[in-house]
């Protein structure tokens, strides 16, 4: 099995590369004689594997501008908020696709930023980020901004999708900070999949009536918003709870 600075030399080489997916390499010391390689990928797919922030940054080019419009990191160790950033910073005008699981990227402190909350004003082109894990906050819903185009005409655009899995051990996306992130989200459909006791326990001053009335009021804004809940253990608790636009709310 090759290790990570054996594949990115041998692809260094071909210029007309433009998908790569690897699952699975050799964890060795990285080679300080690898030099980042002017990939032109349009599409990068990681499983399995444990990669440095160095490493990462070699799939990207700095100059002129990335090409990359897909990035899926699946169980992958190694990184840092900080190299996720470094990562991010680099795709973000080029980006559509984002998906990340099972992929910690550990922030230095709660003071530090998530990468993505950083980044995706800067992503104008993002179609659709799905999250499993704390890699973002309610400010990626809120910064969502309109496309480039619609931009420079002062235009308001809604569109694309995300997906937060939120898990007992991340308490930083809750019910009214997704309530409030949607007043200005250039999402078009948003899906938290969360467990309902983290949801409601951290808005106690919101009653289920209370919040269910304030996401109604979102539908006009053209936002479809979604909440699964994959707590089963709150017995007459509805699987799904849906807003569409010009709907009433449906539980599921």
């Amino acid at each position: 099995m090759c290790t990570v600075d054996d594949i990115q030399t041998i692809v260094g080489n071909w210029e007309h590369l433009r998908t790569l997916r690897i699952e699975g390499w050799t964890v060795e010391t990285p080679s300080k004689e690898v030099h980042r390689q002017l990939y032109h990928l349009k599409e990068l797919r990681l499983v399995a594997g444990h990669l440095t922030g160095d490493q990462i940054l070699r799939f990207v080019p700095s100059v002129p501008v990335s090409t990359l419009k897909k990035l899926h990191l699946i169980s992958i160790s190694g990184l840092t908020n900080n190299d996720l950033f470094s990562l991010l910073s680099l795709v973000s005008p080029t980006l559509e696709e984002l998906y990340i699981q099972s992929t910690p990227t550990h922030r230095a402190g709660v003071d530090e930023p998530y990468a993505l909350d950083a980044t995706i004003p800067n992503m104008s082109r993002l179609k659709s980020v799905t999250l499993d894990g704390d890699h973002a906050s309610a400010l990626t819903i809120a910064r969502k901004g309109p496309g480039s185009r619609k931009r420079q005409m002062g235009q308001s655009e809604i569109r694309g999708t995300i997906t937060l899995i939120v898990h007992t051990e991340f308490e930083v996306v809750h019910a009214r900070s997704i309530i409030r992130a949607l007043e200005t989200t250039g999402w078009k459909h948003v899906m938290v999949w969360w467990n309902r006791k983290i949801a409601w326990d951290a808005d106690t001053a919101w009653d289920d009536a209370t919040f269910a009335m304030k996401a109604t009021s979102i539908q006009a804004r053209g936002v479809h918003l979604r909440f699964r809940f994959f707590d089963r253990s709150v017995r007459l608790t509805p699987d799904v709870i849906e807003y569409k636009p010009g709907w009433s709310p449906l539980l599921l």
